[in-house]
């Protein structure tokens, strides 16, 4: 059957605003084409402050990178909901690399120190976002909550963009198939202090009309902050295709 939106509603007209890519300082870009997409809204740009410190980490960098594959574990959605616990686990798969203008900077061990609090980030974000329907009932709360203060207006807005959005009142559940990560990670100080992730994920939807797939295919900015890693400006798109 087509997307969920396909199947429940009609689609909204799409916008877009694409934040830039941090590795490479232009502007990011989808790789998708989206056929009767569920809904698409306009990237959020992070505030500028947040940006420009990971450009200037970009900028500082001498090319000293590296690339690591990392099967990430298993784990289950939000606790919320019980009902909302897919058959198939979850498992994001991590593709990472490292980036840092320190002397003697070992990108291979880097991105291995930084990979788990990530993989545990992108498992989070994709539970409640996707895994469990029922976030909905608080204003997507726990997912908002992952996102840099600056921006959790416009992520609330552009919600659909970024999860189940409205299509979540008529999901019982979803079944993960595949989720993927390209991440680069900057480091400053001996420690990562932003990241841009490249993010797909492919899921099947099951509602009281029947069965549709899920999709997203996102790139996201991400800064280190006290309380973890929070997403600073993102581009984002839900659809058929993947």
């Amino acid at each position: 059957m087509g997307t969920l939106r396909g199947a429940f509603g009609p689609p909204a007209p799409q916008r877009r605003s694409p934040p830039s890519d941090l590795a490479t300082g232009r502007t990011a870009r989808s790789t998708i084409l989206l056929i009767k997409p569920i809904r698409s809204r306009p990237a959020a740009p992070a505030s500028t402050p947040l940006v420009a410190l990971l450009v200037a980490v970009v900028v500082a960098l001498a090319g000293c990178t590296s690339g690591k594959h990392e099967q990430g574990g298993a784990s289950g959605p939000s606790q919320t909901s019980a009902a909302a616990t897919p058959a198939k686990p979850l498992k994001v798969e991590i593709k990472a690399s490292a980036a840092g203008p320190e002397r003697g900077f070992n990108p291979r061990i880097a991105a291995a120190k930084a990979s788990p609090n990530m993989q545990k980030f992108l498992q989070r974000y994709l539970s409640v976002a996707f895994l469990d329907p029922k976030q909905q009932r608080s204003g997507w709360h726990d997912l908002l909550n992952l996102f840099d203060g600056s921006i959790q207006g416009a992520a609330k807005r552009d919600i659909n963009s970024l999860s189940l959005g409205a299509d979540a009142a008529q999901v019982q559940s979803v079944q993960p198939d595949s989720a993927k990560a390209s991440v680069l990670f900057l480091y400053r100080g001996g420690q990562p202090a932003g990241a841009t992730v490249k993010l797909s994920f492919k899921g099947s939807a099951v509602a009281e009309k029947g069965r549709g797939p899920v999709r997203l295919r996102s790139v996201l900015q991400m800064l280190s902050t006290p309380a973890g890693w929070r997403i600073a400006a993102y581009q984002s798109r839900t659809g058929e295709a993947g």
